[in-house]
């Protein structure tokens, strides 16, 4: 493994570090969809269950969709992406491809929240992330944007009592779950905090985390008050690891289970004033992320400038797991550099060799780590 001298103020986390611990690739994931639906399956779903509660689907559609899961050569943000660009050329099946879309979207949810909670020990898989919170220890605060959905940041930071703020405020409420189970308790902040930036994030000199979800998070959700509203799932702190899974496992097991409708990818259920309240899933994915005018998603917009905003507090930045081949993220990352000299990225993966071309004219300020990501954490 190469060493490094310098200590990283900030992180950012991509797949490959998540895979590490046990969540998939987007390969990986995306053969996991092409094992686990079949086109017989669809046809029955389709013909079965959503066409007579009225929201299924032209079978010509259900065959196209499946043509492409079933490409070898098409993972599913591709997938995603291939569905965003019919919507946009607004034929008739429009409303079909949007439907597909979340319904999709939704079964990736499942099956990143499902190898959580399958897992025979969440304390084991957070303390393998034990040199993040050393790095946490000196940083004060340590920056982490994450372009992964899992939770492991949130089960490491329980596990070893690191304080870890996601930028909420303290306001909160209690969703409402099936008789004779407790309510699932939710931080909230509304649209109008999020429009005034009111992010309550550490200062400089705190101990602990300040983590940025930027492809959004399997516990955080919009809305409670209004489709701008965003609320992120308390987590039983008292309890480790396991503490952070629970009321995740309690929400979408519980939550609705007694109404007769499904919201797709969402949850819906009654307030104790019987109102409906809505709940949607964060995750953003596909091929148009943060593009308003082409895609639809819960993260505001602005979600990507935060990043940009924040990330200028940070003088060492260790990429880990991350591919770099995202447009967005890299021009964020490019421009950070170029703005000051004094700024350095840590490039680490096992597999690196060269600096990546958009950072080729930064050379100076890159350096490269070949090692794994936890080698990478443990030598903190």
């Amino acid at each position: 493994m190469t060493m490094v001298s310098a200590r990283p103020n900030g992180l950012l986390l991509g797949a490959g570090a998540s895979c590490e611990i046990g969540m998939p690739l987007v390969w990986q994931l995306s053969e996991e969809l092409r094992r686990g639906i079949q086109l017989a399956d669809l046809r029955a779903l389709n013909r079965d269950i959503w066409l007579p509660r009225g929201d299924g689907y032209p079978l010509s559609v259900v065959e196209e969709v499946y043509s492409m899961l079933d490409h070898p050569d098409v993972h599913y943000e591709a997938l995603l992406g291939y569905l965003e660009a019919q919507q946009l050329r607004g034929n008739e099946n429009l409303q079909h491809y949007h439907g597909l879309r979340l319904r999709l979207i939704e079964i990736v949810y499942h099956i990143l929240l499902s190898r959580h909670l399958k897992a025979p020990d969440p304390s084991k898989d957070a303390r393998r992330l034990f040199g993040i919170a050393a790095l946490a220890r000196t940083a004060k605060p340590l920056w982490v944007f994450s372009l992964n959905h899992d939770m492991f940041v949130e089960m490491m930071a329980a596990e070893f009592r690191v304080v870890l703020n996601t930028g909420f405020e303290e306001t909160f409420l209690t969703i409402p779950t099936t008789p004779g189970q407790r309510g699932v308790r939710a931080r909230v902040m509304s649209a109008d905090e999020i429009n005034q930036n009111r992010w309550r994030f550490l200062a400089p000199g705190d101990d602990g985390i300040n983590l940025l979800k930027i492809h959004g998070s399997l516990d955080m959700f919009a809305a409670f008050r209004s489709p701008d509203d965003l609320l992120r799932i308390e987590p039983e702190l008292d309890k480790g690891a396991a503490g952070v899974l629970a009321p995740l496992r309690l929400l979408n097991e519980h939550v609705g289970a007694n109404l007769p409708f499904h919201f797709t990818n969402g949850l819906v259920y009654e307030d104790a004033g019987g109102a409906l309240q809505f709940l949607k899933r964060s995750i953003v994915s596909g091929v148009f992320k943060f593009i308003p005018e082409r895609s639809e998603q819960v993260l505001p917009p602005a979600w990507m400038n935060w990043f940009r905003n924040y990330l200028a507090q940070v003088n060492t930045l260790a990429v880990v797991g991350y591919g770099l081949g995202d447009i967005h993220i890299n021009t964020v990352l490019r421009e950070w550099l170029e703005i000051a000299a004094h700024r350095t990225v840590q490039i680490v993966s096992p597999d690196i060799k060269a600096i990546p071309a958009p950072f080729l004219h930064l050379a100076p300020q890159v350096t490269l780590v070949r090692a794994k990501a936890i080698e990478y954490f443990s030598q903190f």
